[in-house]
């Protein structure tokens, strides 16, 4: 049985100037065995390799360092006790905004049997195990910090930030911390043949085909005020097909999160105005080029989740984390006009804050209506063609819908299409 729990943090440097954001590693295509992140540890080839879509994952930082276990893991319940033991400490960052470190602990008893009442139990111990995280140079590891395991994510965003500026600045005053923003954690456990664990009647199965021999749950675990993803993963059998698809799920499963948490993270600093770009500058260029990857790359491996999965397991993802807060797409318009990126940016932005019905929506409108047909299904909705803040077909299309959305009138707006369109494949 293995307990991993991810944290994902957002790294905003490459969109400010002046961050004194070292050059390396290069995180496009770092060095294994000579690359390393200071306080962390060597750049490493991930044993098993990547997974195709997801950019980077060959490689990865071998991280001891930064997280050290403070005891011996022993968990002990009424009903059962055995010892835990580390199996993998590592980060990775994708070279723009997305950092994730992760940390697995092994159960070293074999066909474990729990019960709900274990198995919360379980959870609940995994996430108060005390650990230790350096936060300057030369600390010993008696010096260090000791925190909750699922409390880590704070220090080791400013333990990243420390390693990857070329100037330490100042810790003490908290301006910059934001710099690189922690996010929510997920959690996953994963049980082989004939182990067993026990969830609460409310998670959620998810409907897998029987051939691929897995298993998977969600549920949401209530942890120091807040709330914490959990996914289940049961793999059936030891064969090598088994296996890999366990892998490549599990790779999806974590690499959404991080990808979904930290792009909120950078929109929301967007609103916030604590990225403020130039236009036409390098962090424009840069901004915009993350943008425009970050939601294409979650567009598509979405697809492939629910193409090779199930269309739950992108849903899930989706709904297990509040992306953007009501109101926040229109100021992010706002932002993001001030530095004038390509039009095409602004769409894809827009349309994953406002969720992937929204966007299916203004590009079915975009495609199947011309400039002049939409204006008539304006008219035909009394909404003012001309007064919808945008230039063009696609930027009204766009106005229009989150028009409706704020109004409440999505499901006219959608009646109307169909009427007019009977024959359009809306999948």
């Amino acid at each position: 049985m293995l307990l991993s729990i991810q944290f994902p943090f957002a790294d905003a440097r490459k969109f400010l100037p002046q961050t004194g954001l070292l050059e390396k590693p290069n995180w496009s295509f770092p060095t294994p065995n000579v690359d390393f992140v200071h306080f962390f540890g060597m750049v490493r080839y991930r044993r098993s390799g990547g997974v195709a879509g997801w950019v980077g994952e060959g490689r990865i930082c071998e991280a001891p360092r930064a997280l050290r276990f403070n005891e011996n893991l022993h968990f002990v319940h009424p009903q059962t006790d055995f010892h835990l033991e580390c199996a993998f400490r590592r980060f990775y960052f994708d070279g723009q905004a997305v950092g994730k470190y992760e940390v697995g602990l092994a159960a070293t008893t074999e066909n474990l049997q729990l019960t709900l009442p274990p198995t919360s139990a379980l959870i609940d111990y995994f996430l108060k195990v005390p650990v230790r995280i350096p936060q300057s140079a030369n600390e010993k590891p008696e010096e260090m910090a000791v925190y909750e395991l699922g409390r880590a994510a704070d220090p080791l965003a400013r333990l990243y930030r420390l390693g990857s500026t070329a100037v330490p600045h100042n810790q003490t005053n908290g301006l910059t911390d934001w710099w690189v923003t922690p996010g929510p954690p997920v959690m996953l456990i994963e049980y082989q043949g004939d182990e067993r664990i026990r969830l609460p009647k409310h998670a959620r199965r998810v409907n897998l085909p029987e051939s691929y021999g897995l298993e998977l749950s969600f549920d949401r675990f209530a942890y120091s005020g807040g709330i914490i993803p959990l996914w289940a993963l049961r793999i059936k059998s030891f064969d090598f097909a088994t296996q890999e698809r366990a892998r490549t799920l599990r790779l999806y499963l974590l690499r959404l999160h991080a990808e979904h948490i930290c792009l909120g993270l950078i929109l929301r600093l967007l609103v916030a105005r604590k990225i403020v770009v130039a236009e036409r500058s390098a962090q424009s260029n840069d901004l915009q080029r993350y943008l425009s990857k970050a939601t294409e790359r979650i567009r598509n491996q979405e697809l492939k989740s629910a193409e090779k999965f199930d269309t739950a397991v992108p849903e899930i993802a989706r709904e297990s984390m509040s992306l953007m807060n009501p109101g926040d797409a229109d100021a992010l318009l706002e932002m993001l006009a001030e530095f004038a990126p390509r039009p095409a940016v602004i769409d894809d932005v827009i349309d994953y804050a406002n969720g992937p019905e929204m966007a299916k929506l203004r590009r079915l409108i975009t495609q199947y209506f011309k400039e002049d047909e939409l204006q008539t299904l304006c008219f035909d909705l009394g909404i003012d063609y001309e007064s919808l803040p945008a230039v063009g077909k696609a930027g009204k299309a766009r106005e229009l819908v989150a028009h409706c959305d704020r109004n409440g009138r999505i499901p006219e707006l959608v009646n109307y299409i169909r009427q007019e369109r009977p024959n359009l494949d809306w999948n």
